[in-house]
């Protein structure tokens, strides 16, 4: 049947910022969400000289000429206004991964954030944003490891950077403060562990595996390194051709000592990689 989230707007009242309630909003979407699971976090991508507070509206509930709107559930203005624009699906994530949920629209909300993309925040933004993400996850019962910005979901990785200057650890470490006033100073139960974040974020592999962590590397490296992709085809099996390559990259970043034969990726291996950009599947 599906679920239209009619208590965004008391969800964002409850932040304490004010509320602009778009007209239609409880039947605007792209049919009702799937499930209602976490939040993605965003940046417009407007540019600074665009007056205004919200100048983006009309995008986010219209859409664009090649992607239909609404293009997420909430907008936050320069001035920490929230504009509750659609109940239903969104399509703000594209293809992506979190938590298990894979094409995060019809699982995830979205909150689309005025911002040219350069960090520029304003004070109010960034005390409104983390209340609004936790305030939605309060209402949904879920844990703040179910927030996810959208470059650490949106595959592949790599593809997206926003929103631009926020960290994930800092939205989840304030949006959880904001999550225990509004538990009357008790923290919510969290859903399972917080996912890391950082290289930690990165699993470690070794010779003989074969699987999708694998296959993502190869891409990235094919794709990120001319070096590389005459050297291999991506195929996500972790053999001597992967640890010539793996070689070869921490020869190039300045990994040595006797681990540095490519036959293992370990915490120094992903720090480089994390480094070089790479964010994993």
């Amino acid at each position: 049947m599906g679920i239209w989230l009619t208590w965004l707007a008391q969800a964002a009242r409850d932040t304490g910022f004010p509320v602009v309630e778009v007209s239609g909003w409880k039947t605007r979407g792209h049919g009702p969400m799937r499930v209602c699971e976490g939040v993605v976090g965003h940046h417009t991508g407007t540019p600074q000289r665009v007056a205004g507070d919200y100048p983006t509206l009309g995008v986010v509930r219209d859409g664009r000429s090649d992607l239909p709107g609404p293009l997420a559930q909430y907008g936050l203005g320069r001035n920490g206004t929230v504009y509750v624009i659609a109940a239903g699906t969104c399509w703000h994530a594209g293809n992506s991964a979190w938590a298990g949920f894979t094409n995060l629209n019809d699982d995830f909300i979205g909150i689309e954030a005025e911002s040219a993309g350069a960090g520029d925040w304003t004070d109010r933004q960034r005390d409104a944003y983390p209340k609004l993400v936790g305030s939605a996850l309060h209402r949904m019962g879920r844990g703040v490891g179910r927030y996810i910005s959208h470059r650490g979901c949106a595959l592949p990785s790599g593809r997206k950077n926003d929103p631009k200057g926020l960290d994930d650890g800092w939205m989840r470490i304030n949006a959880q403060a904001f999550m225990n006033v509004l538990s009357g100073g008790k923290p919510d139960p969290p859903v399972g562990p917080t996912p890391p974040t950082g290289p930690a974020s990165l699993p470690t592999l070794r010779e003989g595996d074969r699987n999708a962590d694998v296959l993502a590397l190869h891409q990235w490296m094919h794709r990120k390194y001319q070096w590389a992709a005459v050297l291999f085809n991506p195929t996500g099996f972790y053999g001597p051709v992967t640890v010539d390559i793996i070689a070869e990259f921490q020869r190039r970043v300045g990994i040595t000592g006797p681990s540095a034969n490519g036959t293992i990726i370990g915490p120094q291996t992903n720090a480089a990689l994390w480094e070089e950009g790479y964010r994993g599947r």
